[in-house]
């Protein structure tokens, strides 16, 4: 083989290892940040469980701006989250240890990547802050809320079960 058919060959595998590096990075790049999906055996108790809609934020009714929607909570059986935050959808899972202790620990959420109104991304920032920041849960005999609190016991946020039949 002489020297330009050598050159010729480095170049080409050059040129395969970025194309093999970038790809390897498009790829983790698409799943980084992505939550792990819960174990197997994990199980919310069936109080959590179900669809919620968000009704106060820091113990105030939420405004909701104009053209959006109230921002949701899914919670299925095998701790698995998802929802809507004013203007991207989320998904993610509660901590199955944390579960068991009666905690309300999210892991990493994966979040779309939408634009929405100042008034709406306000919104949305305030929503997932609050489920970032909860550590425990009470669900109101009474009426049935959802209520997510901080680590000093402090409310962060309130939803409200959706019926059974707008779910």
């Amino acid at each position: 083989m002489n020297r330009a058919d050598r050159s010729c060959r480095a170049l080409a595998c050059a040129a395969l290892l970025a194309l093999a590096v970038s790809a390897g990075a498009c790829k983790s790049s698409s799943s980084e940040g992505a939550p792990p999906p819960p174990p197997p055996d994990a199980t919310a108790p069936a109080e959590l469980v179900g669809n919620w809609i968000l009704a106060e934020l820091d113990r105030e009714r939420i405004a909701v701006p104009e053209g959006s929607a109230r921002p949701t909570l899914e919670i299925g059986s095998d701790g698995s989250v998802a929802g809507f935050a004013g203007v991207n959808r989320f998904t993610g899972s509660l901590d199955p240890a944390e579960l068991a202790l009666r905690r309300f620990e999210l892991g990493t959420l994966a979040v779309t990547k939408m634009a929405g109104s100042p008034e709406a991304m306000r919104l949305e920032d305030r929503t997932l802050r609050a489920l970032d920041g909860a550590t425990g849960y009470v669900v109101d005999a009474g009426d049935g809320d959802l209520e997510l609190t901080d680590s000093q016991a402090i409310v962060v946020a309130r939803y409200e079960r959706l019926p059974p039949d707008n779910q």
